[in-house]
């Protein structure tokens, strides 16, 4: 996820620059009003990599489960292979 988050960065800043192949095309655009954010289960000392736990409270689209469905005293399964290593995509503000 470090490497990723590596990579995504450099690419970022690379097609974000002016007069660049990609000046005014939708990539630069993107590269400039796209923020991404990275998950994982696994602590990270270095805190780029945030806890997959987070993640419930950064979307509250995960807050919300139909109450049919929901588990009596379930909790958010933060640790489950699809929350393991998540990328989260969010307009700049």
């Amino acid at each position: 996820m470090h490497e990723l988050e590596h990579i995504m960065k450099v690419f970022q800043e690379e097609l974000s620059i002016e007069n660049s192949i990609c000046s005014d095309t939708v990539i630069s655009e993107i590269t400039q009003n796209i923020d991404f954010r990275y998950f994982h289960n696994e602590s990270d000392r270095h805190r780029v990599i945030r806890p997959s736990s987070e993640i419930e409270h950064e979307d509250q689209r995960y807050a919300r489960v139909n109450k049919k469905l929901k588990i009596k005293g379930a909790s958010f399964a933060s640790d489950a292979k699809f929350l393991r290593g998540c990328i989260g995509i969010n307009a700049k503000s």
